[in-house]
């Protein structure tokens, strides 16, 4: 264990699909991104759920309507991935194990982990992070109903 601050430092590590990672907390700028990353994914699954409510109630939609339905869960997704990317490219501090050894850890290798373990990593470190816990499960992809 190390201290903040410190070379290396990290908060906690979890195994993932039989690899080791370390992580650390996210800084309060870091926070701030992640925070209003994850409120403009949610307005865009606000726009989308409120045309899908209007398709279910058998309103009519313009073919513009319907279209945009389906394009903001197109968007939605593209800046979770973001989001995610950007969580674990910050918090990730070194990995160990099958597949990874002798990779670098680094922002940009970070990035190219699976969409999966990187979901579960954002989980974990926005749970280290003191993201509400309605934040934290929005970033393991269950957002309370």
């Amino acid at each position: 264990m190390r201290l903040q601050g410190d070379e290396g430092y990290y908060a906690a590590e979890v195994p993932i699909e039989g690899c080791l990672f370390r992580y650390r907390e996210l800084t309060d700028q870091e926070q701030k991104r992640v925070q209003e990353a994850a409120t403009a994914i949610m307005d865009l699954r606000r726009k989308q759920a409120a045309l899908a409510r209007r398709l279910q109630a058998e309103e009519d939609l313009s073919d513009e309507e319907f279209t945009s339905m389906n394009a903001l869960g197109q968007e939605a997704l593209k800046q979770e991935r973001i989001m995610y990317d950007l969580i674990v490219s910050a918090g990730i501090v070194s990995w160990q194990g099958d597949g990874l050894d002798g990779v670098e850890c680094t922002p940009e290798n970070a990035r190219r982990l699976p969409p999966q373990v990187k979901a579960r990593l954002a989980h974990e470190i926005g749970k280290m992070t003191s993201l509400s816990f309605d934040e934290a499960d929005f970033c393991a992809g269950q957002p309370k109903q």
